[in-house]
């Protein structure tokens, strides 16, 4: 293990992918190597290498490296294969591949920046439900709490507030540990789910591709004729666009081809832009910049 000065020990990665960058690559132009990143927020279109791009500063604190090895050896290394099986249309032979396919579903929907906003926002609602508690039905203990730490009794609400606000700091290492080891969790949970689960190689028609967001994998079901995310046990499928080329989902019965009207391909790529946190991206030939931008004034 490197240990010295400027080694991956001393010096963690601050952003990791969480979508995985030979997934992107098949977006990038093979002369430029480079795709097209559009930013929601600005709004704006940039030309960045597939390693720029899909990354989540701090997405992991406590051992990312430890984290990023586990992703590599379980599903990431590969990857490159069963992609390639994908291009050359003998993925079907290949139940191995198959395998490593639904893996890099489930590794998709576990690993995703929407997770962490989810976690963080419900950690902060738990939080603040949980001093109004305080406030309201324990106000001796947080007395005792402020003497205890200043050897002073508090006077007035202020006082109290502030010892409240001490006595709920959640210390930064054990949110991060126990996040950590939550989305190693939830991808062993999406991949024992998707053992039944066939796999479907969706292909757009000619002249039209696909795009993928940040937060990729997508669990859907059909509500009332909608197509809408769902969770994920309530999901008809998990969509996951792995190239401009193709889509992979989840089904039932076999293992299988299918080609896809425009009104669907359309329907994905506005799913992965509705539903992205802050980029969309897609192969530089496309055009789908128009699309996106269009879609995100509407």
């Amino acid at each position: 293990m490197n240990t010295q000065p400027g080694g991956p020990q001393n010096n963690p990665p601050k952003d990791l992918h969480t979508v995985t960058r030979c997934l992107l690559a098949r977006f990038a132009d093979s002369t430029s190597g480079k795709l097209k990143a559009y930013y929601l927020t600005r709004p704006r279109e940039y030309d960045k290498p597939p390693s720029a791009v899909g990354r989540v500063e701090g997405f992991i604190t406590h051992n990312p490296q430890e984290y990023e090895a586990y992703w590599k050896t379980e599903v990431e290394d590969f990857l490159p294969a069963a992609f390639t099986s994908v291009d050359d249309k003998t993925i079907l032979d290949k139940p191995d591949h198959v395998k490593v396919l639904k893996d890099c579903i489930a590794l998709h929907w576990a690993r995703s920046k929407a997770y962490k906003d989810t976690s963080e926002a419900l950690l902060q609602e738990v939080t603040q439900r949980q001093k109004r508690l305080w406030m309201e039905q324990h106000r001796q203990l947080l007395v005792n709490a402020f003497y205890d730490r200043y050897g002073l009794y508090p006077v007035g609400d202020q006082a109290l507030e502030h010892i409240n606000e001490l006595l709920h700091e959640i210390p930064e290492v054990i949110f991060s540990r126990h996040f950590a080891e939550r989305v190693r969790e939830n991808f062993k949970t999406a991949r024992n789910h998707f053992v039944n689960k066939k796999l479907e190689i969706a292909r757009p028609p000619a002249g039209q591709q696909f795009l993928v967001g940040d937060a990729p994998a997508l669990p859907v079901s059909n509500w009332d004729g909608q197509i809408r995310k769902a969770a994920l046990y309530e999901a008809n499928t998990v969509l996951l666009p792995i190239g401009p080329n193709h889509a992979l989902g989840l089904g039932k019965g076999d293992d299988k081809w299918i080609d896809l009207e425009a009104s669907h391909v359309e329907l994905i790529n506005t799913m992965q832009t509705v539903e992205a946190i802050s980029w969309v991206y897609y192969q530089p030939s496309s055009g789908l910049g128009t699309f996106v931008n269009t879609l995100r004034r509407e």
